[in-house]
C-alpha cells in the first residue's frame, strides 16, 4: 500500500514538474521547494526499498546519466573558475539525477504511464486557463515573471505562457503534452489535446507551431487506423473545439476590448510566419541565425577540450569569460561542443543514438512507438533552439521519458504471458476429451 501511494505521489510531483509550477514555489514560500525535493527523495526511496528490482530496471537511464556526469565533470575540470562553478554543478547534478530517478521508479508500466499522461493533460488545461487570464490581464504575466526573476527578459507580455512564463518553453512543454495524450484515456485526453494546441497558438512560438504541424503530418501519414472516439469523449471534443475556435478567431478578427494581444493587427500571426525574423532585424535585435553563427564561430575557435561548463548557456557567473555573454548558444549541440569539445559532442550523439536504438528494439505497440518517435523528433529538433536541456526540469523530464518509455514494453509482455498462463488450463480443458468421449467443457455445458 505504501509503495502504491508513494508512486502516485511521484506521478503527481512529475506532473507538477511538467506544469512549470515548481519554478514558482519559492515565490509562494521558501519552504515549498525543499518540501518538493524531500517528497521526491522520500517517495523514490520508498519505491526502491519496497521493490529493489527497480534499480536494475532503471538501467535504461544509465547511459544518459553517465553522460551528464561526464559533461559536468569535464566542463568543471577545464573551467576558467572551478571554485565558482562547482556549487552550481553539484546543484544541477543533484537535480538531474533526482528527476531521472523519479521517472525511472514512478513510470514502470503502462498503467502508471496512463495515469501520468492524464495528470499531464490536466496540467495543460490549467495552464491554458492561466494563459487566457494572462491574455486578458498582461499584468498577471509581468508579475509572475518578475517574481521569478527581477528584470526577467525571458517573457513577452503579449505572448501568454501560463506557469512556464517563457513562451518558447511553454510551447515545448505543450508539444510534449499533445504527444503524451496518446497514453491518456477518455474525455481528458481530448480536452488536453485541444488545450495544448490553443496554448501553442497563444504563445506565438514559431518553433512550437512548426513542430506541432510536423508531428501532426507525420502522425497522419503513418497512422493507418483512424481514431476511435467513445461517446463519453464527445462533450470534451465539442468543448475543446469551441475553445480552440475562439482562440483562432482572434487571428482573423479584432480581440475583445481590454485584451492586450494585438492579433487583430496581425502582429502575432505575422511573427509566426516571419521565418527570417525580419521584425527582429528591423528593431536592431539579433536573430537566432545571428546567435547561431556567433556560437559556431566560438566553437571553431575553442580549445580541443572546450571553454568549460556554463560558458555557452547564457551564464550569469561574472567571473566566467564566455564567448557568448548573456546570450547562450540557443543550441544544445553547440553548447556541448563549445563547453566540452568535439569529443563531448560525439559522446552526446552516441548516447542519443543508444536511446533511439532502444526505441526501435522495444516491443511497444506500433501506435505507442510512433508517439515515442515523435517525442524523439521533437526533442532533437528542439535541441537546435534550446540550450538548457541539461539543466531545465522540463528538459530532464523529456529525456527521462524518452529513455524510460521503451522499458514499459516488458511489463506489457509479462501481462500477456500471465494472461496466457492463467488461460492455459482452460484451453487444455477445451482440448482434452471427457471420459464419455465428449469434449470436456462443452460436454459439461451440454449436460
Amino acid at each position: 500500500m505504501a509503495i502504491a501511494r508513494s508512486r502516485n505521489l511521484l506521478l503527481f510531483l512529475l506532473a507538477l514538474t511538467f506544469s512549470g509550477a515548481v519554478s514558482l514555489l519559492n515565490t509562494i514560500s521558501p519552504l515549498l521547494l525543499p518540501a518538493y525535493i524531500a517528497a521526491l527523495l522520500a517517495c523514490s526511496a520508498i519505491c526502491v526499498l519496497a521493490d529493489p528490482s527497480l534499480v536494475e530496471r532503471s538501467a535504461s537511464m544509465w547511459p544518459y546519466a553517465a553522460f551528464l556526469l561526464f559533461f559536468f565533470a569535464w566542463g568543471t575540470l577545464f573551467s576558467a573558475d572551478r571554485a565558482e562553478v562547482l556549487p552550481n554543478v553539484l546543484r544541477f547534478i543533484g537535480k538531474d539525477f533526482l528527476i531521472l530517478g523519479a521517472v525511472a521508479v514512478a513510470i514502470v508500466d503502462r498503467r502508471h504511464m496512463t495515469r501520468f499522461a492524464g495528470m499531464v493533460q490536466f496540467a495543460v488545461i490549467i495552464n491554458l486557463a492561466i494563459s487566457i487570464w494572462q491574455l486578458i490581464d498582461p499584468g498577471v504575466l509581468v508579475a509572475m515573471a518578475n517574481a521569478l526573476e527581477q528584470d526577467n527578459q525571458a517573457f513577452s507580455a503579449s505572448r501568454p505562457a501560463g506557469l512556464w512564463i517563457n513562451p518558447n518553453l511553454a510551447s515545448f512543454a505543450l508539444i510534449l503534452g499533445v504527444l503524451l495524450s496518446g497514453w491518456a484515456r477518455g474525455p481528458l485526453a481530448w480536452a488536453g489535446r485541444f488545450a495544448a494546441v490553443a496554448g501553442i497558438i497563444l504563445t506565438a512560438s514559431r518553433s512550437g507551431l512548426y513542430l506541432l504541424l510536423l508531428c501532426a503530418f507525420i502522425y497522419a501519414v503513418f497512422r493507418v487506423k483512424p481514431w476511435t472516439v467513445r461517446s463519453n469523449a464527445v462533450p470534451a471534443i465539442v468543448a475543446g473545439a469551441a475553445v480552440l475556435g475562439a482562440v483562432l478567431l482572434m487571428f482573423v478578427d479584432k480581440p475583445p476590448e481590454g485584451v492586450a494581444l494585438d492579433v487583430g493587427q496581425g502582429t502575432t500571426l505575422s511573427r509566426v510566419f516571419d521565418v527570417t525574423e525580419s521584425a527582429t532585424t528591423a528593431l536592431g535585435g539579433e536573430t537566432r541565425g545571428d546567435i547561431t553563427l556567433q556560437a559556431v564561430q566560438a566553437t571553431l575557435e575553442a580549445p580541443w577540450y572546450g571553454y568549460g561548463v556554463f560558458t555557452f548557456q547564457g551564464t550569469t557567473i561574472s567571473s566566467l569569460q564566455s564567448p557568448l555573454p548573456n546570450l547562450g548558444a540557443h543550441d544544445i549541440y553547440l553548447v556541448t561542443w563549445g563547453e566540452t569539445g568535439l569529443a563531448g559532442l560525439l559522446i552526446y550523439l552516441l548516447v542519443l543514438a543508444i536511446g533511439i536504438r532502444r526505441m526501435f528494439e522495444s516491443a511497444l505497440p506500433v501506435r505507442e512507438r510512433l508517439l515515442l518517435a515523435l517525442i524523439w523528433i521533437s526533442y532533437l529538433i528542439i535541441g537546435l533552439v534550446w540550450h538548457n536541456q541539461f539543466t531545465d526540469l522540463l528538459g530532464l523530464l523529456y529525456v527521462g521519458l524518452l529513455f524510460q518509455i521503451p522499458s514499459l514494453a516488458p511489463s506489457v509482455q509479462r501481462a500477456a504471458s500471465s494472461l496466457q498462463t492463467s488461460a492455459s488450463p482452460l484451453l487444455q480443458a477445451k482440448e482434452r476429451p471427457s471420459a464419455a468421449g465428449q469434449p470436456g467443457i462443452h460436454g459439461l455445458q451440454e449436460n
